[in-house]
């Protein structure tokens, strides 16, 4: 056999993993993530792999709660590829890692399911979530974590359908990676090894002592390395300190945030999800007796719990706002202190809607799932999906743990083994909407923040000083203005409305693809100018 024939063999071997990952690469061109800008709170992690580049010492300029030792080693093996340290490589290397994330999670859904065509489109839809795709073109924390996180799952996976000690010994190996990125990754060992010795009683309970106890050592050795380096001390901030805190003297605002934050979490779940609800719908009718009237049943919890939103202060779950409600990243301009809605917002009619197709959603992934609670691997995913949710509410943000939980529902959801032959057209339209917002809306991301950075610094070197400049939290931060919150000095302004006590000195144009319109931001000054054509 020659090599053009082992190649088209490979290539129909692994026709659905090839395409999904020249995809998500088209998609990252379509969106562009060349520019030497920061995103979101990059700006934290860029400078630990500055001061690496610049004095070979791991140190920190900011308050961080993530371990990150291993996301800074991974930033700076990219610099040495550039040889300096810009955002373009940073973000070039979390993009890379997103595609680690899918090529594992395709693995691992293909080892459960062993089906190529429900493997793609979970994968598909978890790729393609807002949260993960925008993550991708930001240097930060999620994308690199979540790989490992996916590495770990699939050898761990593996383990037990084959037996296999090396399989074991790698989940390990990438969960303790996980564990230098984020302190939760240890999570995975506790609840799988914890598992694994609670129901196996031959020789490896025992190596799961042992990997447990290694585990523990590995987590105290980086505690201890922190709280007595000078160089971290000060800027860290532990997370377990934090949830034992919480749970120690507030009980009860700990179980109102495992309410208010579970109950996000299932919502923008169910979101996600609906590509996958018809067939999980067609799986259910084939599950359960009385299937209409648990059907009738969940559409009236939905649309009573839909209508309650509003009373609680929250539609889907975050009112009207397009970018936050699809996790798309907050503007973090002049506006978002004052407190200004400056970001496409959805109709009442549509966020009601939205609100009970997730909503309705997630009750029948929990329905679903409820009808295989019995099988062991369902059960172990549960654990640790729990785990770590119950975990990270207590101090993170929505989309900062939410990636976590859908990995696993994913996993989960290829266990049932769906049917999509008379249920993907019905699929097409929800995973098309939700592969349109994440390119979009990250396409948008980048395009204001790349414009903002160009002007910026084009104002820096007609000889403004950076303290007369608010461009923003991540670009003042950037800069050297750490203080959150606008920058008290500054004389000109970016914003994306106007303000009654300032006149607008300038205007940046640019099209805005999730809305299909023009938009500009503004470039505010404090004393009077005309006010330029619009």
């Amino acid at each position: 056999m020659n090599g053009r024939s082992k190649l088209r063999i490979f290539f129909f071997d692994h026709l659905y993993l090839l395409s999904l990952l020249l995809f998500f690469i088209l998609a990252v061109i379509l969106v562009n993530p060349i520019g030497n800008f920061p995103l979101n709170d990059d700006f934290q992690y860029a400078y630990a792999v500055d001061q690496l580049w610049e004095t070979g010492v791991f140190s920190l300029g900011h308050r961080i709660s993530p371990n990150i030792f291993l996301q800074v080693s991974w930033g700076y093996l990219w610099t040495l590829l550039t040889g300096s340290v810009d955002y373009t490589t940073l973000r070039c290397s979390t993009l890379f890692a997103a595609c680690i994330s899918l090529f594992y999670t395709f693995r691992t859904l293909q080892l459960l399911s062993g089906n190529e065509v429900q493997s793609f489109l979970l994968t598909l839809v978890f790729g393609f979530t807002p949260v993960f795709f925008l993550s991708a073109f930001s240097f930060m924390t999620e994308i690199p974590f979540i790989a490992a996180v996916s590495a770990s799952l699939y050898y761990y996976l593996s383990f037990i359908h084959s037996g296999i000690q090396r399989d074991r010994l790698f989940g390990f190996l990438t969960a303790i990676a996980a564990l230098l990125i984020r302190q939760p990754g240890i999570l995975i060992i506790l609840c799988f090894e914890g598992w694994f010795i609670w129901t196996m009683k031959d020789v490896r309970k025992w190596m799961g002592l042992g990997y447990l106890v290694a585990a523990i050592v590995v987590y105290a050795a980086v505690e201890l390395f922190i709280k007595s380096s000078p160089n971290l001390a000060s800027y860290y901030e532990s997370v377990g300190y934090e949830y034992l805190r919480t749970f120690g003297q507030r009980p009860i605002d700990f179980l109102y945030l495992q309410l208010k934050y579970g109950g996000y979490l299932l919502i923008m779940c169910g979101f996600y999800f609906l590509p996958i609800l018809p067939p999980l719908l067609h799986d259910l009718r084939n599950q359960i007796s009385h299937f209409k009237r648990w059907i009738a049943l969940a559409i009236t919890i939905s649309v009573c719990i839909s209508i309650l939103l509003p009373h609680l202060g929250h539609t889907f779950p975050y009112n009207g706002s397009i970018f936050r409600n699809f996790s798309l990243g907050v503007p973090l301009l002049a506006d978002y202190y004052w407190g200004d809605q400056v970001l496409p917002s959805l109709p009442n009619v549509l966020l009601y809607q939205f609100a009970f197709m997730s909503i309705f959603s997630a009750i029948i992934i929990g329905m679903v799932i409820w009808q295989r609670r019995n099988q062991s691997e369902v059960q172990l995913l549960l654990l640790t999906a729990t785990a770590y949710q119950i975990i990270m509410s207590i101090f993170s943000y929505t989309d900062r743990y939410i990636l976590w939980p859908l990995l696993f529902l994913g996993l989960i959801i290829a266990k049932m083994n769906i049917s999509l032959r008379r249920s993907w057209p019905l699929s097409l339209p929800a995973l098309c909407l939700l592969i349109f917002i994440s390119i979009a809306g990250t396409r948008d991301y980048l395009t204001w923040n790349r414009i903002i950075m160009h002007k910026y610094q084009e104002m820096i070197a007609e000889g403004m000083p950076t303290a007369k400049i608010d461009a923003g939290t991540p670009i003042n931060a950037h800069f050297g203005q750490l203080d959150p919150g606008p920058v008290k000095a500054a004389t000109r302004i970016f914003a994306f409305t106007k303000n009654p006590d300032l006149v607008v000195v300038d205007s940046l144009p640019f099209f805005r693809y999730l809305s299909m319109e023009f938009d500009q931001i503004y470039i505010l000054g404090m004393e009077h100018r005309d006010i330029p054509n619009e």
